[in-house]
């Protein structure tokens, strides 16, 4: 069960209700803020807002509040709603120096302070970014609280990807040496 199962729907069945009792611009509003249901998870700031409004609105039953209310909190925590699932990809990314553009590939990296890494987590219904981590341990508690599987590309071997994810490794990956 993926984003639009825990939140998606849920926001839309709510808009629905709300159309129902006659609050149509509430409605409409959480309508335009979930167009087209987009497969990442860009827009679930703009619903949560959206959702805050119609809690705050002074026409809206206190049920429907309490609902609003428990949406903002789905949102809050998507991945402890959703459960692990999907697969993260952790990539290192080199931090390029000034200089002429032949100089900053060959030098080689140091170390982890050299760059940073970004996460993409993925299964059928959702897709998220991560932010920016400085290091690779960051990187793996935010991979590991959203997916059994996580595939790594570290500082030390950016062009081999790791296996980090709870079962164990699968035929084509490594696994993870401690960082």
């Amino acid at each position: 069960m993926g984003r639009r199962a825990v939140f998606d729907e849920r926001v839309e069945g709510f808009a629905r209700d709300l159309e129902q009792v006659g609050l149509t611009d509430l409605a409409r509003r959480l309508h335009e803020d979930l167009n087209d249901l987009p497969v990442e998870n860009t827009h679930v700031d703009d619903v949560v807002l959206t959702l805050r409004w119609v809690a705050s609105d002074d026409r809206i039953a206190s049920v429907d509040r309490a609902r609003a209310n428990e949406l903002i909190g789905v949102a809050s925590n998507l991945p402890l709603h959703l459960g692990r699932t999907g697969v993260v990809h952790v990539t290192w990314h080199r931090n390029l120096t000034d200089g002429p553009v032949p100089l900053r590939h060959q030098q080689e990296p140091t170390g982890e302070q050299d760059g940073t890494y970004l996460a993409h987590w993925g299964d059928d219904d959702s897709y998220e970014t991560s932010p920016v981590f400085h290091h690779l341990s960051e990187a793996l508690e935010w991979a590991r609280t959203r997916a059994p599987s996580v595939i790594v590309r570290p500082w030390w071997d950016d062009g081999t990807e790791y296996w980090a994810g709870d079962s164990p490794a699968p035929h084509r990956y490594p696994l993870l040496p401690a960082p």
